[in-house]
């Protein structure tokens, strides 16, 4: 009798192993699973930054270009013809910072850089946090560092003008 309980008892603890183990595996294989997502969504996040960067590069050739043309234009003519509608020229003194009609150009007042900062705060801002990413991390808490992140860009490209 007594061998019959301890070969019961071998038994219950060999099945009882047996559902342990497919547990850890099935915990295993969603493990993986998960992995190989995480793994994607950074593969997919160093594809966009990636992206952005090049745009970034594309968006700074582009001011400098046009700052240079505008420069240049402004350095070879004495105004704008038929800005005030009556033949006269308007001269780029009135027209550039400072002039009485300032506010109709001031936007190339702002540096390359600082147009490419508030593009990069911009981009910054408009990142959204993955929803798979939320079992390691708050939501909230990534979303509100993003945007701390891209009010320092903007305060650092102020900062580099005065």
């Amino acid at each position: 009798m007594k061998r019959r309980q301890i070969a019961n008892l071998e038994l219950e603890d060999l099945v009882g192993f047996y559902d342990e183990q497919n547990q850890t595996e099935s915990y295993i294989n969603e493990l993986e699973v998960e992995n190989k997502h995480l793994l994607a969504a950074n593969l997919h996040s160093e594809d966009m930054y990636r992206q952005i960067v090049d745009e970034r590069n594309r968006l700074k050739a582009q001011i400098n270009g046009m700052k240079q043309a505008i420069d240049d234009l402004v350095r070879n003519s004495e105004g704008v013809a038929g800005l005030h509608q009556n033949g006269d020229v308007a001269p780029w003194d009135e027209l550039l910072t400072g002039g009485r009609f300032d506010e109709w150009l001031c936007v190339l007042d702002d540096t390359p850089q600082q147009c490419l900062a508030a593009h990069d705060a911009e981009v910054i801002e408009n990142l959204k946090f993955p929803t798979m990413f939320r079992k390691m991390w708050s939501g909230s808490e990534v979303q509100a560092w993003l945007e701390e992140e891209a009010n320092l860009i903007r305060q650092q490209a102020k900062e580099n003008i005065q």
